[in-house]
């Protein structure tokens, strides 16, 4: 994401309603919930990532459920790809910056 305006300390830039954020307390107490308990040794809270674990295994539950899922515009909306600016080149970046001042 790329500003192309300041923004203000304090300023709302986006807004989203918290039943609709996923997180791993959502996603713990889904009805995956059996299948965390099942496999200790992949979703434990001892299991260096678990918790990262427990919302991967959300997620792509979520999308395989389609329009069914509660999170199915937000899933519409994500990138398809992995062009993201975290994955771009220094030349890149640099191009990036250059065309935003300029």
């Amino acid at each position: 994401m790329l500003a192309l305006q300041d923004i203000e300390k304090n300023e709302v830039i986006c807004r989203v309603p918290s039943r609709e954020i996923i997180t791993t307390r959502a996603a713990f107490y889904s009805d995956l919930q059996p299948l965390f308990y099942e496999h200790p040794e992949l979703f434990g809270k001892h299991v260096h990532e678990g918790e990262d674990m427990i919302i991967h295994a959300f997620i792509l539950h979520e999308i395989q459920k389609g329009e069914k899922s509660p999170y199915h515009q937000m899933i519409k909306m994500w990138p398809k790809d992995t062009d993201i600016l975290m994955n771009w080149d220094e030349e890149d970046l640099e191009w990036l910056q250059d065309a935003t001042l300029a």
